[in-house]
């Protein structure tokens, strides 16, 4: 009877990382296809569809397994523990161009502290650093993002969109476009860094 305990608990241990794994993928998929969709047009002519990705607040990030500009491994283990900025943009987008002094200013303000600020671009290697010449994102860069944003967190939204996830790997706070309304670096800073800092404080 002891052994019979003894493998029952070994399997537990050996199926209980996969099992976990498994509802953190459902998990995501499961709010993602839960999320509103608006269908509108631009100038009467060009139909635009737009996801709701805040009704994806509360799921699970996706894993991830990729490596940065600068070498760095993005992973589990580069999210778990901190608060994480997630932000995915690309090359020629007008309100992703015009977030990046307020992004900047987010990041210098958590200088040092336990906040990890991560960037998707679609773009190749080459370009997103050529790119960052002339409009530096101080956040660590993700190149070639395009596949991640399709195949890992299939979004399908307005850009730029930005993830706060807390310290747990769960995603908090989504939005479509932190500055629509082409709000002032200040208003961005101000509306990203509260919710930083209630995540930084939470145990």
């Amino acid at each position: 009877m002891k052994h019979w305990s003894i493998g029952i608990l070994f399997i537990i241990i050996l199926v209980l990382p996969i099992f976990s794994y498994s509802q953190k993928s459902i998990e995501y998929d499961l709010a993602l296809s839960k999320c509103r969709i608006d269908t509108f047009y631009v100038n009467d002519k060009v139909r635009v569809t737009n996801i709701h990705i805040q009704d994806i607040e509360g799921a699970q990030l996706p894993s991830l397994n990729c490596t940065t500009l600068d070498g760095a491994k993005i992973d589990d283990e580069y999210f778990r523990g901190k608060v994480s900025v997630i932000h995915f943009w690309f090359k020629g987008c007008e309100p992703c161009l015009e977030e990046i002094p307020g992004l900047n200013a987010l990041t210098k303000h958590f200088k040092n502290q336990n906040v990890n600020f991560l960037a998707v671009g679609h773009e190749q290697t080459n370009i997103i650093a050529e790119f960052s010449k002339q409009h530096p994102l101080y956040f660590d860069q993700l190149a070639d993002g395009k596949s991640i944003i399709d195949k890992i967190f299939k979004y399908k939204g307005a850009y730029p969109a930005t993830f706060i996830v807390d310290k747990n790997l769960q995603i908090v706070r989504a939005f479509n476009s932190i500055v629509a309304n082409r709000i002032s670096k200040g208003r961005i800073k101000r509306k990203l860094s509260s919710i930083i800092d209630k995540e930084i404080r939470k145990k």
